[in-house]
């Protein structure tokens, strides 16, 4: 009889262990599928002011990021750090942090609208580092809300997150856009 408690009391500890561990693992706070299941990914509040610092799994923190407030066009000019350096030389002080996989030094490159929209743990818009290879035509514009824009158009060689939508690519072309300092 003394064996069966000790057993018994052994089967309680080994499931409030079990139970104790599985609870450490991160899980996606909408689907609940843990970190061994899919990648998760923290929406950070540092990175988004309407973020809940909680991890979802790809498609959820779709979804999450949908819900959440995002900056007005106003604040988000705000945060721009705004340089009387030539947009190249801008362009390529980020693009040179970009190939280092610098991200603290390209957020300060950025507006908060940017950061929160494209940068992750571990990459930005679905790149890990890119470098700048080619540069377009670059213009100057006004948005509807008679904002002074500059945009300019580059080709970087980057490498791709697994499972992003650049995976398989070496390279890609997008606008890098400036707010105009009047």
């Amino acid at each position: 009889m003394k064996n069966c408690k000790v057993l018994i009391v052994l089967l309680i500890l080994v499931a409030v262990i079990s139970v104790t561990a599985c609870s450490t693992k991160k899980k996606c706070a909408e689907c609940g599928k843990t970190e061994d299941e899919t990648e998760l990914f923290l929406f950070d509040t540092s990175d988004h002011p309407g973020a809940d610092g909680k991890y979802y799994c790809s498609v959820c923190y779709r979804a999450a990021y949908s819900r959440a407030p995002m900056p007005e066009v106003s604040s988000a000019i705000d945060d721009v750090m705004k340089e009387s350096a030539p947009p190249s030389d801008i362009i390529e002080g980020f693009f040179d942090a970009f190939d280092k996989a610098d991200y603290q030094t390209m957020r300060s490159y950025c507006s908060m609208y940017c950061i929160s929209s494209h940068f992750r743990d571990g990459h930005v818009y679905g790149m890990k580092r890119a470098k700048v290879t080619e540069y377009g035509e670059g213009e100057s514009y006004t948005t509807d809300q008679n904002v002074q824009m500059y945009r300019q158009y580059v080709t970087v060689e980057m490498e791709p997150v697994p499972g992003s939508s650049l995976e398989g690519q070496t390279s890609t072309s997008f606008y890098v856009v400036f707010l105009r300092d009047a």
